[in-house]
């Protein structure tokens, strides 16, 4: 009996080479090896041990990741391989144990597939492990456990969540980097349904769109984050503030934020808070009132978001007027008042990364 982490090795039983072990479905069995007729091609094995039987020898081969196949020898000897053995020439006349080679078949899971060089599984659509066994916990685990580079949208499911889904990912920055929201397109109206910003909307691929608070939640919940939101006027002027410890609660208690501590990019003090406290203030849409106000700030300001009972300073969801960058004064324009004054931006982006 052989046993791989996470449930992956199996009991053995060779294809073709007439052992059975009667506790395992053949299925399950014959998947693991397949031998091949050792008719031409010289591959130089690794590691070997001595008086081994066919078994024996396949456990070894199947408890080192670095295997990709082995042989007995014409000594009865056991002998083990890493390289690719693909190029052995195939045959169709019988053989006997000792001119035959067991080539191990791919032990990676969902899509996965083995690396010989690096002794290792190199995973797909946003699956980490040894064995590619499971979905990364959020764009920083797929970054640094699953070694991911490429910007597009990954498969994750957080500690907490109940169902997988799928995330844009920035993994080209150094860290990974989970897209909460986008908002690039003055056409684009984030006036939503409880509904829609509970499951999240995307009106164009990756450049608006809103997550979704229960992800959101269940992202934030599972491991410590930092929210960074980002105003920007084309690519001459950025701002950025960052809180440590943002944490989204449930439905049941309607998606209320809190965070520890808050900073701006280089210690930039124009760009400071006022959008929220590090209190716990809930989120409201026109259809779902929960600022405490007697107005509906949601309605009032054309986007769902978490208001305050003064209805807020600053609007991140609320409409783009580009090219304006000064305030037109109207309730559902996008702005930032205490710190940037008549500023408005024609951008903005928030993002989730891990402490």
């Amino acid at each position: 009996m052989a046993h791989l982490s996470n449930s992956r090795w199996l009991l053995l039983t060779l294809t073709c080479s007439g052992f059975i072990a009667t506790s395992i479905p053949a299925s399950v069995r014959e998947s693991f090896f397949e031998r091949t007729l050792l008719c031409g091609g010289n591959v130089t094995s690794y590691s070997g041990a001595t008086l081994k039987t066919t078994l024996e020898c396949g456990l070894l081969c199947a408890a080192d990741d670095k295997c990709t196949g082995y042989a007995r020898s014409t000594s009865a000897a056991c002998v083990l391989y890493n390289q690719s053995l693909a190029r052995l020439k195939a045959c169709t006349s019988d053989s006997t144990d000792t001119n035959s080679v067991y080539v191990k078949q791919s032990t990676c899971l969902n899509g996965g597939s083995f690396s010989a060089d690096s002794g290792s599984c190199k995973c797909i659509d946003g699956y980490v492990g040894t064995y590619c066994e499971r979905l990364m916990q959020d764009c920083s685990e797929g970054y640094t456990l699953g070694g991911y580079r490429s910007d597009q949208k990954y498969w994750i499911k957080p500690t907490l969540a109940t169902d997988a889904f799928k995330v844009y990912c920035q993994m080209s920055q150094g860290t990974g980097i989970t897209r909460l929201q986008a908002r690039t397109n003055a056409n684009i109206d984030f006036n939503r349904t409880w509904l829609d910003f509970k499951v999240g909307f995307e009106i164009t691929d990756n450049s608006d769109f809103w997550l979704g608070n229960e992800y959101i939640h269940w992202i934030t919940s599972s491991f410590p984050q930092v929210l960074m939101v980002q105003l920007s006027e084309g690519k001459t002027k950025t701002f950025q503030r960052y809180h440590k410890n943002f944490t989204m609660s449930d439905g049941a208690n309607s998606y209320a934020v809190s965070y520890t501590t808050s900073w701006s990019k280089d210690d930039d003090k124009i760009f400071m808070d006022g959008c929220w406290a590090n209190t716990s203030i809930k989120f409201s849409t026109w259809d779902r009132d929960n600022d405490g106000s007697d107005v509906n700030c949601a309605q009032t300001h054309g986007a769902g978001f978490w208001f305050a009972s003064d209805c807020g300073v600053c609007n991140p969801n609320g409409r783009l007027y580009p090219g304006q960058h000064v305030r037109l004064n109207i309730p559902n324009e996008n702005f930032w008042t205490p710190t940037l004054g008549n500023w408005t931006p024609d951008a903005v982006n928030m993002v989730l990364f891990r402490i």
